[in-house]
């Protein structure tokens, strides 16, 4: 897809991005702490299963499973060898659920280090082998996302940019005093973001509802077009031996029409939301222009 047919239906309609996937995948088997990557491997018919049960909650646009399946996360678990064919059957399975009937984002995450000048050079290569593998491979967009330091979320964007001409979108996670790990505000991070080469920008993941009505309402006013939001379905707590999410899909429908108040273009949902919040958020924000 071009910049300029993405825009366009930006202009008509907000669009839907799709919820979380690593939660989904731990329902369904995902070990606390194994590579959800994995799954486009061993157990494709289950990440195939997720991608289409959002297709059919409303999603406009859902994404590979491929957040960590960058060389320098893969490494972690010894599967660096297979890099190139995770992301290869990320973009396969997505495709073949999408059918057509909804845009495939190739998603990019962070590569799990700290920061360091040293390993930029590194950190630069590691993003533009991921997103040439995605691009090649024909999703519509990128989705870079879960970005902690705007350092790294700017390297990654240009590295994609360098790539080809594709729409990019880019969406960072601010904490409690609401700013990146490297002490960027909502208003300094847009404008790096779109300095870089991002064309859609963000937040998901990490904060509350009330600090990410915040954040983004700061993003916009620093850059208006365009933008996307995906947040978490509330503040995790653990009982037991779960991660229990506090908000219902109700509660993510009532804020994803006051993001499009906001200006927001792009709606969606991050850990711990399902395709039940999807389709929530579809119904709620569908009919707003």
């Amino acid at each position: 897809m071009t910049k300029e047919k993405l825009y366009c239906r930006l202009e008509e309609q907000i669009l839907i991005f799709d919820g979380a996937m690593g939660t989904m995948l731990m329902d369904r088997g995902l070990k606390m702490g194994q590579c959800s990557e994995r799954f486009n491997l061993e157990h494709p018919d289950t990440v195939l299963q997720i991608h289409r049960e959002y297709v059919k909650a409303g999603a406009d646009i859902i994404q590979t499973n491929s957040f960590g399946g960058n060389s320098m996360r893969l490494k972690d678990f010894h599967m660096e060898s297979q890099f190139v064919e995770i992301n290869q059957r990320a973009v396969d399975i997505a495709l073949k659920a999408a059918g057509g009937n909804c845009l495939v984002a190739g998603n990019i995450g962070p590569v799990g280090k700290p920061w360091d000048d040293a390993r930029k050079d590194e950190v630069y290569q590691t993003f533009y082998e991921q997103g040439k593998i995605l691009s090649s491979e024909g999703v519509a967009l990128i989705n870079i996302e879960t970005m902690m330091d705007v350092r790294e979320a700017v390297l990654a964007v240009k590295a994609v940019k360098e790539i080809k001409d594709i729409p990019i979108v880019c969406t960072m996670t601010f904490g409690k005093d609401l700013k990146t790990l490297d002490g960027s505000t909502p208003e300094m991070t847009a404008l790096q973001l779109k300095e870089a080469g991002a064309d859609i920008i963000g937040s998901n993941c990490g904060s509350d509802m009330e600090d990410m009505m915040t954040v983004m309402r700061k993003m916009v006013q620093a850059v208006p077009k365009y933008s996307s939001v995906k947040p978490n379905a509330g503040l995790p707590k653990k009982i037991g031996n779960q991660m229990v999410y506090p908000l219902m899909p109700e509660d993510i429908a009532y804020y994803g029409r006051k993001f499009v108040e906001l200006g927001v273009h792009i709606i969606g949902g991050c850990c711990g939301t399902n395709p039940a919040y999807i389709q929530a958020i579809n119904e709620a924000v569908r009919a707003i222009k």
